[in-house]
């Protein structure tokens, strides 16, 4: 977390310098390859850390593995919901819906659908 802190400090002070300077594009380039390098280096390092003890490996891994199952948590509920809409297709284009006292018309199905394009 402090490399992170110090990537973030760091690319706030750089660019403030090329945006003075209108050099912008060249100011985020330089700074995506530099945050690449860096990120690098901290994985780098942290793989090397937890070789070191496996308990500690299982632990961070376990932690990790739980965080990303919750934050996927909402992005596969979505795609779930959307198949099933499309499998059992319980409205179709050219229906007038009512959702949260909005009424509208289907104009279009389809997957990540924007929810208030209605017509």
């Amino acid at each position: 977390m402090f490399g992170v802190l110090i990537v973030e400090l760091l690319r706030k002070m750089w660019l403030s310098g090329f945006r003075e300077r209108n050099a912008l594009q060249m100011g985020m380039t330089i700074r995506a390859v530099l945050r690449v390098v860096v990120y690098s280096m901290m994985t780098i390092a942290i793989v090397s850390i937890l070789a070191e003890s496996p308990a500690l490996a299982v632990g961070v891994g376990s932690v990790t593995g739980i965080i990303v199952g919750f934050s996927a948590q909402n992005l596969l509920s979505s795609v779930i919901a959307e198949t099933l809409l499309a499998i059992t297709r319980p409205i179709k284009v050219g229906d007038e819906i009512t959702i949260m006292g909005n009424t509208g018309r289907v104009v279009e199905i389809g997957i990540n659908v924007h929810p208030y394009r209605c017509r």
